[in-house]
């Protein structure tokens, strides 16, 4: 499977290696079903295809020490084609979900708040910058509503005010209630993701969404050799620590 690079097959392959490495679910589903690697994989990704359609390449990185360690995912037979990897990955994928009865739409019963970045420190910023612009008294507020309306024109401002109203107010709240009770998220919890789409918009559904893809992979964990992992809260992606009982057992 011999791919140049700049062409289509290798669009191909660099679209779903992003796809897949958004997913470590799934990839930890796929390793856990049809390696057997034993132990929590911590963060994994697909880091290369083999040229000659061999194998696909994957980087984990195994708790508690975290130092990289490189897995072969193997074909069935060597492929020919890039446009052969997707069709298998998404096979595999199938086969592992259903294998380990991975809940579609897991219980999410806790509030995890966001990383400070990429979303929450530089959200809340632009919303203090915007609320500066608007009612900020003093002669900074003036220059920065000058400066604005140099960059944006006499628009810009009402413009994005709207937008933040919209996006702030009326969409992510909307969209967030919807969500929480597809995943029956509890009253309490509940109202800390409500509060924190108002506040951060994109960057709670982030959280979120990466939230359930971690309780899909303590589903994975809980029927191998790794058992009960800790909740998402204080811990990354892809990571979990062992829960005090697996400790004990």
């Amino acid at each position: 499977m011999s791919v140049m690079r700049d062409t289509p097959g290798q669009k191909e392959l660099v679209k779903l290696q992003e796809y897949m490495n958004n997913q470590p679910d799934v990839l930890t589903a796929i390793v856990k079903y049809r390696l057997k690697t034993p132990g929590n994989l911590g963060d994994i990704f697909i880091e290369s295809f083999d040229p000659q359609g061999h194998h696909i390449v994957l980087l984990t990185h195994p708790l508690p020490s975290r130092e990289p360690v490189k897995l072969l995912l193997p074909f069935h037979q060597p492929i020919t084609s890039p446009y052969e990897v997707r069709p298998w990955l998404y096979t595999w994928r199938d086969q592992a979900l259903k294998h380990f009865n991975v809940p579609e739409r897991p219980v999410v019963d806790y509030y995890s708040p966001p990383s400070p970045f990429p979303f929450a420190v530089p959200g809340v910023l632009g919303l203090l910058a915007l609320l500066f612009a608007l009612v900020g008294p003093g002669p900074y507020a003036v220059q920065w509503r000058n400066f604005l309306d140099a960059r944006l024109g006499k628009k810009g401002i009402p413009a994005i005010t709207y937008f933040v109203v919209f996006m702030h107010f009326i969409f992510w709240p909307i969209f967030m209630f919807w969500t929480l009770r597809k995943h029956k998220v509890p009253l309490e919890p509940g109202i800390k993701w409500m509060i924190t789409a108002t506040v951060l918009g994109i960057g709670c559904g982030t959280e979120f969404w990466e939230t359930v893809q971690y309780e899909r992979l303590r589903h994975v964990y809980r029927q191998t050799d790794v058992g009960e992992i800790e909740p998402r809260v204080g811990h990354g992606r892809g990571g979990g620590k062992v829960s005090s009982e697996k400790k004990q057992q």
